[in-house]
């Protein structure tokens, strides 16, 4: 089954605001994975270069547009709540800065969020599940 395209202006595009992932976010994640996690800071820092225009920070992504697999949206949520779990438990390495518990939870729940939707995307467009 084809997927709806959820381009702007399109007749078919989701309502709510919640579909989007912003570039602030994006940001805000490399920012907060860049020392720890590199790898996955600098695949989102691939993913901002590709999905948004050069100075362009009004514009949403709608999540399906993002330029990430599954694995990596996975990963990066993974990294989220290890990150989040050392800074409640105070357990940050020597040399790093100060932890936002609130901050990390807030992208760890976008991330999140974000991981299921793809999910649940992918789940209802592979049709139904042979039940034997």
């Amino acid at each position: 089954m084809k997927r709806p395209n959820w381009s702007e202006g399109s007749s078919d595009s989701p309502a709510s605001s919640d579909e989007l992932f912003s570039r602030g976010t994006l940001e805000l994640t490399f920012s907060v994975l860049r020392k720890p996690y590199p790898a996955l800071a600098l695949a989102i820092q691939n993913a901002l270069a590709q999905a948004y225009p050069r100075h362009d920070y009004q514009t949403g992504l709608h999540s399906s547009e993002l330029p990430l697999s599954s694995d990596t949206i996975d990963r990066i949520a993974l990294a989220l709540a290890v990150l989040s779990r050392r800074c409640a438990t105070g357990s940050t390495q020597h040399g790093s800065t100060p932890c936002d518990l609130a901050l990390l939870r807030s992208l760890l729940l976008d991330w999140m969020m974000l991981a299921r939707s793809r999910d649940n995307d992918s789940d209802e467009f592979d049709g139904p599940a042979n039940s034997a």
